[in-house]
């Protein structure tokens, strides 16, 4: 790593129990499956920089644009404000630039035929940091491992023998960790502390595990999907989009009035049918009380949106059950992520997470 991730030291939150760095936030990040994210969008990039073979200027107008729109996200609105953003994370100009323009290499293409091969883990360890801190998955990282954390301590006595990982997950879980902290990391964190940190949070995770699901009763489950019974009713319908209500209005006429299928009127008006499902919560604000209204078979619209009005054809709709895997890991996710939040309360913040625009506003920069 290359960042202050590690090289900042100083304590990040603290729970009722102990004080929590950035290099906790990475190791828990780790364990809990979100650093990978964060390296795999790295590695598309590499890999989509390497194949690039477009024009080099208008690359770079490319990044000067993503520059702005990353300024102006975080209410960076000068060159001085930039700049004591990044003097406070630790990321160079440079750092920043190279993290905006694999950006706008990953953005401008699909990666499916993009061959990965070859991107060595060195590559992806020195700029997976930068990524983390300038896209606010660190700030996003700490606050959900300071939630968990502090749920440990809510549910466990201090006077407790500490938890410890078991041999084969101890050592998958350095192994894991030291793919992304290199030597020269362990060394300045020193090798004890190197390894009690990763007994801590292999202990931590598993207790969280078990916690998770001792608290997800069928009981549970089922009282959160009553509470979400229209939100979470699953919806299927064909739509078409049309650019002028009057056309709207006529393909309405054709599906109410002359029965035409919906295939039939997408034809004629030239246009693709869209077949899709999704959860009531997931729709537009304006369609969502025609849905609640209608019974499967009968068409909806003219429903307005952004780009001109919509005509769509419900085909079914479904109350939530557990049934529906999907549905079940939503409603688990919605209980623990209460739980979670409500512990965060009681996390004693010493300053805000690298990356976060607070940290520049409160004057939180690097001596």
């Amino acid at each position: 790593m290359t960042c202050r991730v590690v090289q900042d030291g100083r304590p990040l939150f603290s729970t009722a129990r102990r004080a929590y760095d950035g290099i906790d936030v990475v190791i828990a990040a780790i364990f809990h499956g979100e650093w990978s994210t964060v390296e795999a969008r790295v590695r598309l990039g590499l890999a989509r920089a390497r194949l690039y073979k477009g024009d080099e200027q208008l690359l770079a107008s490319q990044v000067e644009e993503a520059g702005r729109q990353f300024r102006y996200e975080r209410n960076l609105l000068t060159a001085r404000e930039t700049e004591a953003w990044l003097e406070s994370t630790g990321v160079s100009f440079e750092d920043w630039t190279r993290y905006l323009e694999l950006v706008v290499l990953r953005r401008d293409g699909a990666d499916d035929h993009v061959d990965l091969a070859g991107i060595e883990r060195a590559q992806v360890n020195a700029l997976s940091d930068i990524e983390a801190i300038c896209s606010g998955d660190l700030e996003r990282f700490s606050r959900s491992f300071a939630g968990r954390a502090a749920l440990h301590d809510s549910h466990t006595n201090p006077s407790d023998v500490p938890d410890h990982a078991d041999a084969a997950d101890f050592a998958a879980s350095r192994r894991a960790c030291e793919t992304v902290f290199g030597p020269s990391d362990v060394e300045r964190i020193g090798l004890d502390a190197w390894m009690a940190r990763i007994d801590a949070h292999v202990a931590l995770e598993d207790w969280y595990r078990r916690f998770a699901n001792q608290t997800l009763s069928r009981r549970a489950l089922d009282a959160e999907l009553e509470n979400h019974t229209l939100d979470w009713t699953r919806v299927r319908w064909k739509r078409i989009d049309l650019q002028r209500e009057s056309a709207a209005r006529e393909a309405l006429l054709c599906l109410r009035e002359d029965g035409s299928p919906i295939g039939e009127v997408a034809t004629f008006a030239r246009v693709a049918v869209h077949d899709e499902t999704f959860l009531l919560e997931e729709a537009e604000p304006a369609a969502r009380t025609p849905i609640l209204a209608a019974q499967p078979g009968e068409v909806l619209g003219p429903l307005a949106t952004a780009d001109g009005f919509r005509i769509a054809v419900l085909v079914a709709k479904t109350a939530p059950a557990l049934e529906d895997v999907e549905l079940g890991e939503l409603a688990a996710e919605r209980i623990i992520e209460r739980l979670v939040t409500g512990a965060s309360m009681r996390v004693q913040w010493h300053r805000a997470p690298l990356g976060s625009a607070a940290a520049m506003r409160r004057g939180e920069v690097s001596a």
